[in-house]
């Protein structure tokens, strides 16, 4: 009987024990779990996706081709951009999307659209 009246009163103590520590944790956990989710938003808005754009666009002359690298070098992001006169191709690189560069080309005149999607040149200069 002594045996489990010893075994109650040290399980009730290691209760309370364990609430108390609960107790005490529980803002702090609350407080580091929303430290977490203002740590997450801060990276998360740092962190800059770098994308690979390609577009098929007419580059028949130099005038075409300073027009087009002109207006790409404005958009936001850009880490890189080429010019491959070749192929009639642009390519962008950094956190940009490939509907952005069409956006761009276009409202400087020029015919742009996505490189998979378009087998033959484009006439327009």
């Amino acid at each position: 009987m002594q045996c489990s009246l010893f075994l109650y009163k040290s399980f009730c103590s290691i209760s309370q024990s364990v609430q108390y520590i609960k107790n005490k944790l529980a803002p702090l956990l609350k407080a580091f779990a929303e430290e977490k989710k203002h740590l997450l938003l801060i990276f998360s808005s740092q962190v800059r996706m770098t994308n690979l754009v390609e577009v098929k666009v007419g580059l028949h002359c130099d005038e075409c081709i300073k027009k087009i690298l002109k207006a790409i070098k404005k958009i936001e992001d850009i880490e890189t951009y080429n010019v491959d006169k070749q192929l009639n191709k642009v390519i962008v690189t950094g956190n940009v999307t490939t509907e952005e560069v069409i956006r761009v080309l276009q409202k400087n005149g020029k015919n742009a659209t996505p490189w998979e999607q378009d087998l033959q040149p484009q006439p327009n200069c």
